[in-house]
């Protein structure tokens, strides 16, 4: 049997590996992200907001004054709709329920099941949370589904008015006072 020659070996070994290490890499850095923190420093400009209370599905969020709260009952694919937040100018806060357990590698938006690489990892009180955009026609916005034990709340912060409304700082605020009550 024929010995390799080291002095070729090792450099192959070396390139081999380098290879390796960055295959890994980029997958871990794709698919692994660290989650974003909601800021807590803006809960001042939000204690004068009115509270949503879920008793039923055990959590509260506050909301600006000038949206209004309208309570649904009613099922849209794999969801259970209990409500919305509207406002004429500032649009909306829909309020859902998935009555399973949060994967990650299943969440499915208005086009079909979302893509790891489309999904934002935040983290909503404590819980690993996943953000998405979504929409069509002009209205879009974001989609965040937040685990509680085996089930997903989905809430939908959409824009169709088509005037200068800044959703993300409403996302922010919102998201900064979600707590679980049970």
């Amino acid at each position: 049997m024929e010995k390799l020659n080291p002095k070729i070996s090792w450099p192959i070994f070396g390139i081999f590996i380098v290879i390796i290490l960055g295959v890994t890499g980029f997958y871990f850095n794709k698919f692994y992200k660290q989650p974003i923190d909601v800021p807590t420093n803006i809960i001042s400009q939000t204690k004068d907001w009115p509270t949503y209370l879920n008793s039923e599905y055990g959590f509260s969020f506050k909301y600006p004054s000038f949206f209004e709260y309208n309570e649904t009952k009613g099922t849209i694919r794999n969801m259970i709709s209990i409500g919305y937040l509207y406002s004429k100018n500032s649009g909306s806060v829909n309020i859902n329920i998935i009555e399973s357990k949060l994967d990650p590698n299943n969440i499915y938006g208005m086009f079909g099941k979302v893509d790891l690489a489309d999904l934002k990892t935040i983290n909503v009180n404590g819980k690993t949370s996943y953000m998405y955009t979504d929409g069509d026609a002009g209205c879009g916005g974001y989609v965040i589904n937040i685990p509680k034990g085996n089930m997903t709340i989905v809430l939908l912060f959409s824009d169709c008015t088509f005037e200068q409304v800044d959703v993300e700082d409403y996302r922010e605020r919102i998201l900064s006072t979600f707590y679980f009550t049970n």
